[in-house]
């Protein structure tokens, strides 16, 4: 396809943008209902030290592709909240290590629920062949862009 010949809003990262923004939108509306205070970002964040506590700033901000700026005001805010603290890493002080509070562990069950239900209303009427279908197309253009 010859991007020429498509409209603006037909192109993949329209799309992709929209997508994105129209989850994470009704995400952060659902969380706001249930008096969690957290943004889809933050618990993009939260998801990965509930996977594995303990992480280093830069590691989670590789995981989530996102840069060390926003990385840090995300870190900043759920510090705030007292879902994670900071801690210095014993043999490079210079590293700080993300770690979940008990309040983190305990937004875990209620706010991933909501997760699911958002990304299950959103691909509702999607059988799963297209869903496999899609994530394959996709894995293959990031990994077109990841050689650029």
């Amino acid at each position: 396809m010859n991007i020429t010949s498509i409209k603006i809003t037909d192109l993949l990262s329209v799309v992709s943008g929209r997508l994105s923004y129209g989850i994470s939108r009704i995400i952060n509306k659902r969380f706001k209902e249930a008096s969690i205070s957290l943004t889809a970002d933050q618990w993009m964040v939260m998801a990965i030290l509930w996977e594995r506590d303990r992480q280093y700033q830069n590691d989670i901000a590789k995981q989530t592709h996102k840069d060390k700026a926003s990385i840090t005001r995300i870190i900043n805010t759920l510090e705030t909240e007292g879902f994670v603290e900071r801690d210095y890493d014993g043999f490079d002080g210079r590293k700080r290590i993300i770690l979940l509070t008990t309040d983190g562990m305990r937004v875990r069950e209620q706010s991933t629920a909501i997760v699911e239900q958002c990304f299950n209303e959103a691909i509702e009427g999607v059988d799963k062949e297209q869903l496999i279908y899609v994530k394959s197309v996709l894995n293959k253009i990031i990994f077109n862009i990841e050689r650029i």
